[in-house]
């Protein structure tokens, strides 16, 4: 059971970060962490998951300020708590940021195509040898 528990997670988290990473970026530029009321905003706005709504609080915010606890019932220990399991998760057990996270989000720089490199094509699947 904990193996479909960790899929979905990480499916969730991936959708997540698809789905947020524009809007945030669009709405607050890019920035180190984003409030708690920044991240609600762009969660309803791009209708995120609300069941895993912790988990878009643990990766674009670091801290929590008292109202926020009371509004979002989770205390700070527990948000440092799901900041750890994500950096384990994704970011190798190192600190991240929201910067390290909106830099996943961002797509790959090469869109398909022709091969121009001749090189490349003596060297791969073209190659006589």
């Amino acid at each position: 059971m904990p193996i479909f528990r960790s899929f979905f997670k990480r499916r969730i988290l991936r959708k997540t970060i698809e789905k947020m990473v524009p809007a945030l970026v669009q709405g607050y530029g890019s920035r180190d962490f984003y409030t708690s009321g920044q991240v609600l905003q762009t969660a309803r706005s791009v209708q995120a998951s609300k069941r895993y709504f912790h988990y878009n609080l643990a990766l674009f915010c670091n801290q929590l300020d008292e109202d926020a606890q009371r509004r979002f019932n989770m205390t700070q220990s527990e948000l440092e708590k799901l900041r750890l399991e994500l950096a384990k998760k994704i970011f190798s057990c190192t600190e991240y940021t929201a910067m390290d996270v909106l830099s996943l989000g961002q797509s790959s720089s090469w869109k398909g195509g022709a091969n121009d490199d001749n090189l490349s094509n003596h060297y791969g699947m073209n190659s006589r040898y």
